[in-house]
């Protein structure tokens, strides 16, 4: 009998009552689906208080970095969440081929105070061109939750690399366990 080859993933967020780990759940299936021959295995091992800052910004990023061992180890790696857009700092760190969970995020302008629009109109909007840079650069396949940043994708043919609006199969799936 032949051994199963492994696919190390960091995921953040895996509960089944929020909307991140819908996707990690409904993205994990898919790839067990593609990916026959491999087991998955998650490496996220910490406390799963998910709403601290240092478990929403600094942890995710100590995972990505912690991939590399596994890819360094010969095993594919996967990426599954929290993939905003604006964080460019993420995919940068990244080890090549690794797989990428569906990448979520909109830089949508409201009403805010005048540092907070120049921060969401100006930052955000460099953070979010360089991702896509760094993403298009590495990734053949580019899979995004929901098709908000569509529009920010000019060119036809990278258009043509992604998938937009994941998260209507992840809730088609849900919506049909009930």
């Amino acid at each position: 009998m032949r051994k199963k080859k492994k696919i190390y993933y960091w995921a953040s967020d895996i509960r089944t009552n929020s909307g991140e780990g819908v996707l990690a759940n409904q993205f994990t299936s898919d790839i067990k689906k593609y990916y026959k021959n491999f087991n998955l295995i998650n490496i996220n091992k910490y406390d799963k208080n998910y709403h601290t800052f240092y478990n929403k910004y600094f942890l995710n990023f100590i995972g990505a970095i912690k991939l590399w061992h596994y890819h360094w180890s010969g095993h594919k790696t996967m990426y599954i969440n929290y993939l905003p857009i604006w964080n460019f700092l993420t995919f940068l760190v990244l080890p090549p081929k690794t797989i990428l969970g569906p990448i979520t995020g909109s830089l949508v302008y409201n009403k805010y105070s005048l540092l907070d629009t120049l921060r969401r109109k100006f930052l955000l909007n460099i953070f979010k061109n360089i991702s896509l840079f760094i993403i298009f650069l590495r990734n053949q396949k580019i899979l995004f939750s929901t098709e908000l940043l569509k529009s920010s994708i000019k060119d036809h043919k990278l258009v043509k690399r992604c998938y937009f609006n994941y998260v209507l199969k992840a809730f088609s799936g849900f919506s049909q366990k009930k």
